[in-house]
């Protein structure tokens, strides 16, 4: 009697790669968001969170003062900041482990990628309210200027 393949494998590795290709992409962006966000362009590279800062189009239509108040709104919850940040590692960590698993366990996979995913709002829906404080406390005019930068910011983006 011939071998046949198990048709069960098959799926599998098809749910590893995909698995696999998913963390990958959520590794690239996170990476990519807490690579900008720990930049500081200005020349002096500061490797703590209050140099965190949003970026894209949001980031780039504050005025130069505006983004130091910002900054300095960063400063403030440094701890917290340096906290998920250690949290960060820790899930990359776990999931590495996890990853390599014999028998591989793809719940545990899931539910460390939901950690972190939860994580990663928490850290977003903070910056999202730094940036609305801030809003807030700039004048009409000033507003209506960021609002303009915002929109020549997206254009340029979508016209890549």
């Amino acid at each position: 009697m011939a071998d046949t393949p198990d048709p069960v494998s098959k799926p599998r590795n098809w749910l590893r790669i995909l698995l696999i290709a998913s963390l990958a992409v959520n590794l690239l962006v996170a990476g990519a968001f807490v690579g900008a966000a720990f930049s500081d362009k200005g020349g002096k590279k500061e490797r703590n969170p209050a140099a965190q800062m949003p970026v894209g189009p949001y980031g780039r239509a504050f005025s130069k003062e505006d983004r130091q108040a910002l900054r300095q709104s960063f400063e403030a919850r440094r701890d917290t900041f340096r906290e998920n940040r250690a949290q960060m590692r820790a899930f990359g960590e776990d999931l590495a482990e996890a990853v390599r698993a014999m028998p591989f366990d793809a719940e545990a996979v899931r539910t460390i990628l939901t950690a972190q995913r939860g994580l990663q709002l928490q850290m977003q829906e903070a910056g999202s309210e730094i940036m609305v404080e801030r809003l807030e406390q700039m004048g009409p005019e000033a507003r209506a200027a960021f609002a303009e930068r915002l929109e020549k910011g997206i254009k340029r983006f979508n016209n890549r």
